[in-house]
């Protein structure tokens, strides 16, 4: 379950494919992930942003036209938001412009306008939590009025993955951090789940769980329907999540739209009945591609669609691929009982011979020891490999400024007990198409997760 929370911006100016005057359609999806535990780790921002731009390339939008942020701090999120902005103002009546967030988002307690919560925003034990947030309503609605564009504006707010605990209330409380939805002539505003609803990160079908959320599977499902007004589309979304979720999550929907665009034009819109379109094989098309969760995603779209079994077989193919190979059982051999002596072997230590470095990622990591537990304060038991070296320039340094000499413990969620572990866990994300891993840091002070780009 997740709470209301995360922010998803659209202006869309759409009209029919094979018109005379091609309209140009731009987009910016930011999605945010890689939250201190304080404010909460995300699952699945970075799926719905794949789901989200493949709809979008599905419904013409061109990929260089499509700038992608993942797990974005609060200045990286004010200079793409103003460059957004300066896109759209001059765009045409004809022309297309979306911005996308999924992450956190919450409104200051006492007030109605709404917040994005960038991922370097880390201090809620005061109020001062507030300055390191980005004002939904002044910096991305009122930016965007401010550009008098006439494109149509289209606001879609999807989901958190889990509560945001503020410094005066939890949204566990029943408040989903959003008041009054802000308003605009020619402007749709979608939210995903109605004033003190909950929604969900994930629909189960057959035993398969998504890796989406519901809001994000109807949206691809709604708006690639052809010859349907954006108004009809973002209608729609709210029976589809209905039903995916048994009414439990319900979308609210305002409508100040001055023109309602197509945004899949009819195949055939001549008289005739002409050829249907066949869903099935476009959403295969579409999914098939784009690793494990894009075949998790068609599946739950389609569970019994004529490419079903082709699914199920790669995902189990994927599955055992994810898995490191067991190491072959040597042989039993009689050694000689060795002669007692009075104090202990020591354990060895790994040196640097056994140190294996990640370029992409910008990490030298080595098998976690005795002696590393003891200094980080983990247990004997605990998991976990050792960061030795982190390159001059990269990711990790520039971004997160890691040091040496902590536990790398988790990748995307999933322990890691050695380097060969590490190794086929990095391997398992690269297959499934997936652009950053998440990475669990355990130092002594305490936790961090980080997301590195895999580039």
């Amino acid at each position: 379950m997740r709470y209301l929370m995360s922010i998803a911006l659209m202006v869309v100016s759409i009209v029919c494919v094979g018109t005379a005057q091609a309209e140009k359609r731009i987009a910016l999806l930011i999605g945010n992930s890689a939250y201190a535990e304080s404010i909460g780790v995300l699952d699945n921002p970075a799926n719905d942003l794949v789901l989200v731009k493949s709809t979008l390339l599905s419904a013409g939008f061109k990929a260089e036209d499509i700038t992608v942020i993942e797990d974005a701090d609060r200045r990286s999120m004010l200079v793409a938001l103003d460059a957004f902005a300066a896109k759209a103002g001059a765009l045409s009546g004809d022309d297309v412009a979306m911005f996308y967030y999924s992450g956190h988002g919450a409104k200051q307690p006492g007030q109605t306008g709404l917040h994005l919560i960038p991922v370097d925003a880390t201090n809620v034990a005061d109020m001062s939590f507030w300055y390191d947030t980005v004002s939904f309503n002044q910096r991305v609605v009122s930016k965007l009025e401010d550009t008098g564009t006439n494109a149509a504006l289209i606001v879609s707010i999807d989901a958190c993955r889990n509560e945001l605990n503020l410094p005066t209330r939890s949204l566990g409380n029943g408040d989903k951090g959003f008041g009054i939805i802000p308003s605009s002539s020619g402007m749709l505003i979608s939210f995903a789940a109605d004033d003190n609803q909950t929604a969900r990160d994930y629909v189960e079908n057959g035993g398969i769980r998504s890796m989406n959320s519901p809001y994000a599977l109807a949206m691809a499902e709604e708006l690639l329907k052809p010859g349907r007004s954006i108004s009809t589309a973002f209608g729609a979304i709210r029976p589809n999540v209905m039903q995916k979720t048994s009414r439990v999550q319900q979308p609210v929907l305002t409508n100040k739209l001055n023109r309602d665009p197509i945004l899949v034009a009819s195949i055939n819109p001549g008289p005739g009945p002409g050829p249907t379109v066949d869903q099935d094989d476009q959403d295969w098309v579409r999914l098939s591609g784009i690793g494990r969760y894009g075949l998790e995603t068609y599946l739950q779209l389609h569970p019994n669609g004529k490419h079903a079994t082709a699914a199920k077989a790669e995902i189990e193919r994927l599955k055992s691929e994810e898995q490191p190979s067991p190491k072959p059982t040597p042989e039993p051999k009689v050694t000689p009982v060795p002669t007692p002596t009075p104090t202990p072997t020591p354990t060895p230590q790994p040196d640097s011979q056994h140190s294996v470095s990640f370029t992409a990622l910008g990490l030298t990591v080595r098998d976690l020891t005795d002696a590393d537990r003891q200094a980080l304060n983990l247990k004997p038991t605990d998991k976990g490999v050792f960061l030795q070296a982190v390159a001059t320039g990269s990711e990790a340094d520039s971004k997160y400024k890691l040091k040496p000499g902590v536990a790398i413990t988790k990748v995307s969620f999933k322990a890691v007990g050695s380097v060969g572990e590490f190794k086929a866990a990095i391997a398992a994300l690269r297959s499934n198409g997936r652009p950053n891993a998440m990475i669990g840091i355990r130092a002594k002070s305490g936790s961090q997760i980080v997301s590195l780009s895999m580039d």
